[in-house]
């Protein structure tokens, strides 16, 4: 089964994030119009002290075609920005896409970090798209249309079964952090027999 969820958050009241939507997350995550890349609303978070998580169980994912667009206000600080984690049924983290700081780089992870950009832009929205299939245990992404980056081993096992946003409070994270616009983009099954038509 392809990517299960798509979110644009305009429907959603503003304000705290936990609750609506099935969402559970920290305080921190907040619904706003301030700042969106497309639509009226998006969701944000201030880094701090402590880790500000926000998470969400899906239908199963086997593999597919998933689309999301990221934002942060600052590329100083240190460690992990933001992360956008996609968990199995042990929520053991299967792969993910983060502003990595320490490095300023907008990053996909597996088992080893591909930088995807290096020398990310403050104020910028990203719009990244990753192709993943857990059968395979493979992943690649690619950021705003451009070139596939290669591809990186997953961790864990299994389905995708739950969707994952952290600002990481280790080593000095600071800045705000957007998510926005998340959707299905798995390219349609080629029909064989239509093929076999015109061959």
């Amino acid at each position: 089964m392809a990517w299960t969820y798509d979110q644009n958050f305009d429907d959603l009241n503003l304000g705290d994030l936990n609750g609506q939507d099935n969402w559970s997350a920290d305080v921190a995550w907040d619904v706003q119009n301030s700042v969106v890349q497309g639509g009226t609303k998006a969701i944000s978070a201030i880094a701090g002290t402590s880790n500000k998580n926000a998470n969400r169980t899906i239908n199963n994912s086997i593999a597919g075609n998933v689309v999301l667009y990221m934002r942060s206000n600052s590329n100083s600080g240190s460690q992990n920005g933001a992360t956008f984690r996609c968990r199995d049924n042990t929520l053991t983290g299967r792969f993910e896409v983060r502003f990595a700081q320490n490095s300023t780089n907008l990053q996909l992870v597996g088992t080893t970090a591909i930088t995807l950009v290096s020398g990310f832009s403050p104020d910028t929205w990203y719009k990244v798209e990753i192709e993943y299939d857990t059968v395979a245990g493979t992943a690649r992404a690619r950021v705003n249309d451009g070139s596939w980056s290669s591809s990186v081993t997953m961790t864990g096992s299994g389905d995708i079964t739950d969707l994952f946003i952290q600002i990481n409070d280790s080593g000095s994270p600071i800045g705000t952090y957007y998510f926005d616009t998340i959707y299905d983009a798995t390219p349609p099954a080629v029909n064989s027999n239509f093929l076999f038509l015109f061959s």
